[in-house]
Parts: C-alpha cells; sequence; structure tokens
C-alpha cells in the first residue's frame, strides 16, 4: 500500500516517483531498532537530560519543549513552561492574550483549513482506535490515547455509523492496564473528552471511591494516579462551557485539596486544575458571605491553603498563582450595568486584599523553602499589579524590586518577568502615571541586562523583550533605546544563557535588525542555542530566513533536537514545502532519532498534506521484510493528535503556564525520568 501524496508531493518532491507507486514502501526502509528509542525522546520539560534506559521509553511520546540549556535556574527553564502562547499567537491569529491573560484566553480554532471534519472522524480517530485496541505497547497505547483525547469525542452522525465506537468508550478499556504510563494517559484522555460520565468517574477517581476502584479492576488507587485524575478535573473545568460542571469540578477540588493539604501530588494537582477554571463572581447581598461556589469564596479557600503551615510546600507553592488567576478572572458578570459596577467594585476590592497578603509574603526573606514559595508570589502579582504609583500596587511594585535586585537568581529572575508583565499593561501613553512608572522599570531591565551580575543578565533581558511584546500588542512600537541594548547584548554575550536570552528578547521585542545573527547561529555554537534562534527567528516571523531554516532541516548531520525546532520554525512560517522536506528526512533517517524528530516537526504543520503521511506510519504493518516500529507509530499518533485538535494550546500548556517548577511534584514535571502530566506529548 502507498502512501497517498498531497499535491505539493506529486508534483515537486524528490521521492514523488517512489510515493506514487507500491514503491513508496521505501520511505520507511531505513527504520532502526525500537531499543534506540531511549535516546530519541525530549527530556522533561525545562530538563536538559536525556531518558535513560527502562522497559518503557520513559514517559511515552515526549515533551514538545524540552532540549533547553542546562542549569536548574536558567531562565531558559521559565521559557521550556511559558513558550507555548507565544507559538500559538504564530499558529492561530487571535488565539488570545499571551501572558497577560489570567483565564479565558485561549479560543477554540476549528479544525486545520484543508482538513475536513469527515477525514478525521472517519479516517484518523478509528485508525487511533484500532491501533490503540491491538497494540501492546506502551508508548503507542500513550499516543493514542493521548491524540484521542486532543480530538475528543465525534459528533452524533459519526457516532451513529454502524462500526463507530465513541473516543471515551475505547479509552475506558486502558485504565486497567497494568502500566502506570497508560492509565495516566488513559485518566488524562477522559478529561480531555470531558462529559458528565468522565466527570463523575475522574472524581470517583480522586476520592478513590468504588466507583473510580472497579474502573481501573479493583484494589486501591494509589496516589499518583489520584493526582492525575485530578489535572484531568482541572482539564474539565477549563474547557467545559457548562457552569454547573465548573462548579462540581471546582468545588471537589478544593475538598481535595484541603483533606490532602499534606499530600504533595493530590494538593498540588487540585490547586493547578482550580486556577485553570472560571467562575463568576456573584456579589452577595448586604451582611451575607459570598456565594460558596463563586470565585471570591474559592479565592478565600485557596487563600488559607496557603496561610497554612501544615500545606505540603508544593502546594503551597502553586497556590499564589491560582489565587491571581482567579481574582483576576471576568467570568459571568451580570447583565444590567448596577450589577456589574457592583462586581468591579467587589473585584477590586478582592485584589487589593491579595496584593496586601501577596506583598507581605515576599517579606519572608530566609529559608530556601521561603524561597520556593517566593517564586510563586512573584508570578502572581504579575498577574495581579497594576502599574501605577501609589497604594497597594506600589508597595507591590517596590518589594518584587527587592527581590529582582536582591533575591536568589531564579525568584529574582521571576521578579524581574512579574515586572515585564506590569509594566506591559501600562498601554502606549508614556506621558501618563502608568506609562511613566513603565518607563522606569524598562530603565532597571536595561540597567541589569547591561551592568548587572552574570545571573542577572539574561532574565533582565528576558524581561525586556517580554516588556516590549507587550506593549506592541496594546499598538505601541518597540523603543529604540531597548532594542539597540538587546542588539549589542546578542552579540557581545558570551555565554550561551546570554546569547539565546538576547535572541528570544529581541524576538519578542519584534526587532527584526537581528535576523542575520539569528541565521548565521544556526549553524554554530551548542545544539541547545540553535535551536533556540531558529524559534526567535519564527516569532520574527522573518520569512526571508526559510531558506536557511529549511538547509538546517535538511542536514542529514544535523542533531535530531535542531531539525525539530528548525522544523516547528517552519511551520509557523507557513512554509509550503516542509511536509516535503520531512518525508525526505524520513526516507532517509537510518536511526529513531532523526525519525522522531521530523514526526514532532509534522506535528505542527499547517498543510492538511501531513495527515496522508502520518496515517500511513500508522497503517502499514511491514515495509518490504523490515516491520515500522511502534516507537515511530507511537509519535505518528501524537502528531495526528496535534493537528487534529481544533485548540489553539497543546492540552497541557495550561497546567505548565507560570507554574513554580522548582516545587513541581514528581507528576507534574519529572527530571528523573520524564513521568509527568507536563512531560506528555
Amino acid at each position: 500500500m502507498s502512501l497517498p501524496p498531497p499535491s505539493k508531493i506529486a508534483s515537486r518532491h524528490p521521492l514523488a516517483p517512489w510515493l506514487s507507486v507500491g514503491s513508496a514502501l521505501l520511505l520507511f526502509c531505513t527504520l532502526g531498532s525500537p531499543a534506540l528509542a531511549q535516546f530519541a525522546l525530549a527530556p522533561p520539560r525545562g530538563s536538559s537530560l536525556m531518558p535513560g534506559p527502562g522497559d518503557t521509553t520513559r514517559g511515552g511520546p515526549g515533551d514538545p519543549g524540552g532540549y533547553f540549556l542546562e542549569g536548574s535556574a536558567s531562565w531558559t527553564r521559565w521559557w521550556a513552561f511559558n513558550r507555548e502562547p507565544f507559538l500559538a499567537e504564530l499558529r492561530y491569529r487571535g488565539a488570545g492574550d499571551v501572558m497577560a491573560m489570567p483565564l479565558g484566553g485561549e479560543r477554540r480554532t476549528g479544525s486545520l483549513p484543508g482538513l475536513s471534519e469527515q477525514k478525521v472522524f472517519t479516517e484518523v480517530v478509528p485508525m487511533l482506535q484500532e491501533r490503540l485496541s491491538s497494540t501492546r505497547d506502551l508508548d503507542l497505547a500513550v499516543g493514542c490515547l493521548l491524540a484521542l483525547g486532543k480530538i475528543g469525542e465525534a459528533p452524533k452522525e459519526y457516532l451513529q455509523a454502524a462500526d463507530a465506537i465513541s473516543v471515551e468508550a475505547s479509552i475506558l478499556p486502558r485504565l486497567k492496564d497494568a502500566n502506570e504510563r497508560v492509565r495516566d494517559a488513559a485518566v488524562i484522555a477522559l478529561g480531555l473528552v470531558g462529559g458528565p460520565r468522565s466527570t463523575t468517574l475522574l472524581a470517583a477517581l480522586v476520592d478513590g471511591r468504588d466507583e473510580g476502584k472497579k474502573a481501573l479492576g479493583g484494589g486501591r488507587i494509589d496516589e499518583r494516579t489520584r493526582a492525575f485524575a485530578a489535572y484531568a478535573l482541572g482539564l474539565v473545568g477549563h474547557h467545559s462551557r457548562r457552569h454547573s460542571e465548573r462548579t462540581f469540578v471546582v468545588e471537589h477540588l478544593l475538598q481535595v485539596a484541603e483533606v490532602h493539604a499534606k499530600d504533595t501530588e493530590v494538593a498540588a494537582a487540585a490547586i493547578l486544575g482550580i486556577g485553570w477554571a472560571p467562575l463568576p463572581f456573584d456579589v452577595p447581598e448586604t451582611g451575607d458571605e459570598a456565594p460558596p461556589a463563586g470565585q471570591e469564596a474559592t479565592v478565600r479557600r485557596l487563600l488559607a491553603l496557603f496561610d497554612a503551615d501544615s500545606t505540603d510546600l508544593r502546594a503551597r507553592s502553586q497556590a499564589p498563582v491560582a489565587i491571581a488567576r482567579l481574582t483576576r478572572a471576568n467570568v459571568g458578570s451580570p447583565e444590567n450595568s448596577h450589577d456589574v459596577l457592583a462586581v468591579a467594585a467587589a473585584q477590586e476590592e478582592l485584589r487589593q486584599r491579595m496584593l496586601a497578603r501577596f506583598t507581605l509574603a515576599l517579606s519572608l526573606r530566609s529559608g530556601e523553602k521561603n524561597a520556593t514559595v517566593r517564586e510563586g508570589v512573584c508570578q502572581a502579582l504579575g498577574l495581579l499589579v497594576e502599574p501605577r504609583a501609589d497604594g497597594r500596587d506600589r508597595d507591590a511594585i517596590e518589594r518584587l524590586l527587592q527581590v529582582a535586585k536582591e533575591g536568589q537568581e531564579r525568584e529574582g529572575g521571576l521578579a524581574l518577568l512579574a515586572l515585564a508583565r506590569i509594566a506591559g499593561r501600562a498601554g502606549t501613553d508614556v506621558e501618563s502615571v502608568r506609562g511613566a512608572v513603565a518607563q522606569d522599570l524598562a530603565g532597571l531591565f536595561r540597567g541589569l541586562a547591561s551592568e548587572g551580575k552574570a545571573s542577572q543578565r539574561p532574565w533582565a533581558a528576558l524581561a525586556l523583550g517580554l516588556f516590549e511584546h507587550l506593549r506592541h500588542g496594546a499598538g505601541a512600537s518597540a523603543s529604540l533605546q531597548n532594542r539597540a541594548l538587546l542588539m549589542k547584548e546578542l552579540g557581545d554575550a558570551v555565554s550561551p544563557e546570554g546569547k539565546s536570552a538576547a535572541a528570544v528578547a529581541l524576538a519578542l521585542a519584534g526587532d527584526d535588525e537581528g535576523t542575520g545573527t539569528l541565521v548565521k547561529g544556526l549553524t554554530t555554537g551548542s545544539f541547545s542555542v540553535r535551536g533556540l534562534f531558529a524559534t526567535s527567528l519564527a516569532l520574527l516571523q522573518a520569512h526571508g530566513a526559510v531558506d536557511a531554516l529549511q538547509d538546517v532541516a535538511a542536514d542529514p548531520l544535523v542533531a535530531p533536537q535542531v531539525l525539530r525546532e528548525a522544523s516547528i520554525a517552519l511551520a509557523l512560517l507557513k512554509d509550503d514545502d516542509l511536509v516535503e522536506l520531512l518525508v525526505t528526512r524520513l526516507a532517509r533517517a537510518r536511526l529513531m532519532p532523526e525519525r522522531i524528530a521530523a514526526l514532532q516537526g509534522l506535528a505542527w504543520c499547517n498543510d492538511p498534506g501531513a495527515v496522508p503521511a502520518l496515517l500511513y506510519v500508522m497503517r502499514e504493518d511491514r515495509i518490504g521484510k523490515r516491520k515500522i516500529d511502534d516507537t515511530s507509530r507511537a509519535f505518528a499518533a501524537a502528531a495526528l493528535g496535534a493537528i487534529c485538535s481544533n485548540r489553539s494550546l497543546p492540552w497541557n500548556a495550561h497546567l505548565a503556564l507560570d507554574v513554580t517548577w522548582s516545587a513541581a511534584p514528581p507528576t507534574l514535571t519529572n527530571e528523573r525520568d520524564g513521568g509527568g502530566v507536563l512531560d506528555l506529548f
């Protein structure tokens, strides 16, 4: 059986004569041993580690980030967890306000242009279901489960076919799988699919009730599975359009967090889930308490968890951002103007209370544990504070400035990024008080970027780029002074961290004067820097760099991680030849890492022609005398899920944004073996 070629491949691709006839089987004749899969997977998000050997590939089809610079306190850790919305802006115009969005910024984008709903639900989904039901390979099962979750349930007209199986029904049997990674993926897939039945079952899994035990095949529900169920419930709460379902999810997760406050895994997972579930702000009658299912009551209960010394450190560290998101959420405002004003006044009062509480928390200056909590507080204040020269906003800014200048590297860097977000909200009027505050902060970023300590300079450069990016979204053009400083840093920086930070900062600021330097950097220096340079060219929408990126992606000697990042950049630049290029790489690949990098690149393609290539990998059993390995199929499944999803952000991006990664429980992200929810593709 031959691979159905896209029209562009049929007309221009050097392999077109093979791909259009039975000899297309040569496409994968160079597939190597699946035992090499362990070297191909991306490391846990934000990690520089590669997976070690084991009886699985350490987390299945791995994290789409990864391959970032070394150093536990590096700014690249922040970028690894937070880059997805910036890229989504390029892939889907109008995907939402990037770093300023507290809640509700993501939009459903619909199917990929040119990819029909019929093809998704009559070809892609049945293929994933068939492979899922028949495979014994752990990675392939994980890839299929997550792909089905990303795509979601088929519309009724497709489920009415005689042989159709619902996505939910195909996921449920895998809850009984003997391997915990497969069970984890099945739990998450249920959260992505959503629906009343899945929500009820996930709640039972979190609680450890009989219904959950039965779904798993009996026995005790361990803490890991309960944590994954909490993450899955959070996904339900975020994506659900039903207020009653969101209320159920939040109330349930609140109870879980309160009961298990001393448990690292479950409480932290519950708090992270709550932070992404929008709730209405209901104004109580005079003298009454806030409604129990509303935004204010939820914030108060989370704050009580944050204040309690008995709450596990990792849960406490995630609570501030969850509180900040809910405090700034604007969901379900009443229609009449009087109530709208009342809601606005009550929300502002709540914001002021949270400002006072978190500003005080930054004064706790001793001990490593307090530093970890302060990292979460800094990021929360970046969401809460307005650029004002008086009141509690100014107090918070002063405290963040102190942490930025005197704090430990990671908390100081996060304080700088929080200040950049605050300054970016000032708008374009430089003559206003807000504008003056923003300009003062920009001066701080410039000073630290050029003359600060070695550990501060990359963070300050990134803060300057983020500030300009947010101002650009408000209609302001980048400051010539700021752009000149970042260009100088790009040229002068010696360390990989400094050079790549300046590159990303320039890209965020929209300064294309650095394009030539970035293009030259694609072929020199460390692999991680080259990958960040490729991403920077995409952020700049540097269409003039397409040829250089194509050369990098076509180079048979290029490192797999650079191939992947260059492919992603080409996809974001809407390169029409990318599918052809990656098919060529697949045809010539001799080792697993190269094949997987090409498949990960296909996951970002905006060309529906990528779908036939991926279906071919999924469908064919043998190529001549050689089998197509299941690891390649696992990554092909993950790519199909990404292409056929109608959401602008990767499914786990919500759990990654603004996370306090230094306090992340292993179920969230795990440097050792990549077994966290953020380490799944």
